[in-house]
């Protein structure tokens, strides 16, 4: 009989310690490591299912999740005649669009945490809206998002033509990356690929834990 085998025999409480002590460690390796997977999804849904690939936001803004960004108005314009433009979507916030000015599309999670239904309505600000739907993976551990249509948010804002983001989508033939280059001349600007401003909202959620 082996040394090992003979010492796990006489201490018998030891070792199963032991034994349950590792399978807690792998058990929160795994626990941990599933909750980076759905704040790295859940960093991404919203531009993951945007259009574009480029994204034009305010000068020294690098996150699309918890910055306020704030373009000077027609910019987006001015981008639209820039070659190797296809498609500009400028935004105020993620581009999921209800269909007339009183109604919103509100986060699932945030609507049962207040006991929120489709057909109730919500005071925002100045303004009364009807929630016409729930969105599902629109939510992290830190946020939760409703949506409006933009000329709805820019009469909250009190800013008409207000745009926060731009997001481009390069024409044929034209690469992301050489499009953000030309871009980046624009005055008051911060352009980045979708790519890396996801990346930075991820870095910046993992950080934060």
């Amino acid at each position: 009989m082996s040394l090992a085998y003979r010492n796990l025999l006489q201490d018998k409480m030891r070792s199963t310690l032991s034994i349950l002590g590792v399978g807690l460690a792998i058990m929160l390796i795994l626990v941990l490591n599933g909750f980076l997977i759905g704040v790295d999804r859940a960093a991404s849904t919203y531009l993951d299912h945007a259009p574009g690939s480029v994204v034009v936001a305010r000068k020294d803004v690098k996150n699309f999740i918890v910055s306020s960004s704030l373009l000077h108005p027609g910019l987006a314009d001015t981008v639209r005649k820039i070659e190797g433009v296809a498609q500009v979507a400028p935004i105020l916030t993620q581009p999921v669009y209800p269909r007339a000015e009183t109604e919103m599309v509100l986060d699932r999670v945030l609507a049962q945490q207040h006991g929120i239904a489709p057909g109730d309505t919500l005071p925002v600000l100045n303004r009364t809206f009807t929630v016409v739907g729930l969105s599902a993976g629109t939510s992290t551990w830190m946020t939760s998002f409703a949506f409006v249509r933009k000329t709805a948010a820019e009469s909250l804002l009190l800013a008409p033509g207000a745009t926060g983001f731009l997001l481009v989508t390069p024409a044929n033939g034209t690469l992301a990356s050489a499009l953000r280059d030309r871009l980046s001349s624009l005055p008051g600007t911060h352009v980045l690929l979708k790519s890396e401003l996801i990346a930075n909202d991820v870095a910046l959620l993992t950080r934060t834990l």
